[in-house]
């Protein structure tokens, strides 16, 4: 037994560090390109970054003239200024930490979880490219995929035992991350607002009231991000170079997104959460909390006039886990679990791995 348990794990181990050489590969012939050389210069004179103060200068133009996304593209500054290899080395470190966030909150720390849902990034992610390998993609939602999680942990770490420390030290570190997580966009921010706001009030309801100050300071901080971002004198500015669309025209857009992007992830959580219900697993809060950051992040785009399907990357992060979430109680329910488990995280490795070559293999040469 202890054989098989070893050689399992070293198989493991080599699907994911093959899955990550592949990853770093697709990263790496992916050059800087559209918004990236924009983003690559200092906004406010045209020329190339050289130090952070160009930075600073060209997210203060950012604001008055173009958006609040400040800090999201603040980021994406620095790891231009960095150049493409030391970008793509933090492209991969922030899809790992992604990863490790996914089974944080899902309550799975073990390499078979983190190697399932690696592999679900990138097996469900229709557009692989724009939403991770651009830069401007990774930036506007890997890396804030990771502050929104990291907001959202502690929230349903106290939701499911009210009576433990949610994470070490999170009175000092939950407004910075409050702050990021509702800077992140404009869907995702004010989610997550909502989702602290839900969890708070249900707290209230159930007269736990140890860990509301932080979570009040938490939810303000997202609060405030969101509105930084929202009403940033930027969007209307940019709103005169964006064709207007109207209420039926957007419905359209995000039906259309959610059938290009959302469907596998959506799908896949759809059913396996009907599943676990009809095989009478109780139904748990943090479902109910991921399952309504998911529809909420989905619906708050129909207030925004353009909807590519990369914008729904935040969404598909919360489905993800929601069927993560979903896999492991339901092979905890049935005996030969393991083995159905085995299978599917074959399934989607070879998926993840097509994919991220069909991507190389897309490259046009220079």
């Amino acid at each position: 037994m202890d054989r098989t348990k070893n050689l399992g794990r070293c198989v493991a181990i080599a699907a994911l560090l093959a899955l990550v050489f592949i990853e770093f590969a697709a990263h790496r012939s992916i050059p800087f390109m559209m918004d990236d050389l924009w983003y690559g210069t200092n906004l406010v004179s045209g020329q190339p970054l050289r130090d952070f103060g160009d930075i600073v200068e060209s997210m203060a133009w950012h604001f008055d003239n173009w958006g609040g996304r400040v800090i999201t593209h603040g980021m994406l500054q620095l790891t231009l200024m960095s150049g493409e290899w030391w970008a793509d080395v933090i492209n991969l470190a922030a899809t790992l930490l992604l990863t490790a966030l996914v089974c944080a909150v899902i309550g799975k720390r073990s390499l078979s979880a983190f190697l399932l849902i690696h592999t679900m990034i990138f097996a469900w992610n229709p557009n692989v490219k724009m939403s991770m390998l651009w830069q401007a993609g990774a930036a506007n939602y890997v890396y804030s995929s990771v502050w929104i999680l990291l907001f959202l942990l502690p929230y349903l770490k106290a939701l499911e035992d009210p009576e433990k420390k949610a994470m070490r030290g999170v009175c000092f570190w939950i407004l910075p991350a409050g702050l990021f997580a509702g800077c992140s966009n404009e869907n995702m921010g004010p989610t997550c607002f909502l989702a602290a706001v839900g969890v708070m009030a249900y707290q209230i309801w159930q007269k736990e009231k140890k860990h509301l100050p932080w979570m009040g300071i938490g939810a303000g901080g997202a609060l405030i991000g969101s509105l930084f971002v929202i009403l940033a004198p930027g969007n209307f500015v940019r709103s005169e170079y964006v064709a207007r669309q109207g209420l039926f025209g957007r419905m359209f857009s995000m039906l259309t997104a959610a059938a290009d992007f959302l469907l596998p992830s959506a799908l896949a959580a759809a059913v396996l959460l009907a599943l676990g219900v009809s095989m009478g697993l109780p139904w748990e809060k943090k479902q109910t909390v991921l399952l309504a950051a998911a529809v909420l992040s989905y619906g708050a785009m129909v207030l925004s006039p353009h909807y590519p399907d990369r914008a729904a990357f935040g969404t598909m992060i919360l489905c993800i886990a929601l069927a993560a979430h979903a896999i492991f109680r339901l092979t905890e329910q049935n005996p030969k679990g393991e083995r159905w488990l085995r299978l599917a995280a074959v399934s989607l490795w070879l998926s993840a791995v097509g994919r991220l070559l069909l991507e190389i293999s897309y490259v046009k040469p220079v």
